[in-house]
């Protein structure tokens, strides 16, 4: 204990540049700037909707047509036709 308290006795003040202190106030009064604005982040989450919406329907009809690919390979009907006209 006593050693860190010699230890911390020997620390000495930095002198600092008489301009700090103004610095520091004005970055305080600076108001925060948001790095986006409300419109751009709508805007940027209905793309982001619509993108997985097209995603979705692209996967969903691709399983379709592999589906009907399949049944057609293994001879099977894939519609309600009786008779070929």
């Amino acid at each position: 204990m006593e050693q860190t308290n010699t230890l911390l006795a020997q620390i000495k003040k930095v002198e600092v540049s008489p301009f700090v202190w103004t610095r520091i106030q004005q970055k305080i009064a600076q108001p925060m700037q948001e790095p986006f604005s409300t419109t751009w982040t709508y805007a940027i989450a209905a793309s982001m909707l619509i993108l997985i919406s097209l995603n979705i329907f692209a996967i969903e009809k691709d399983t379709q047509q592999r589906h009907k690919q399949i049944l057609k390979n293994m001879n099977l009907m894939t519609d309600n036709n009786l008779y070929h006209e």
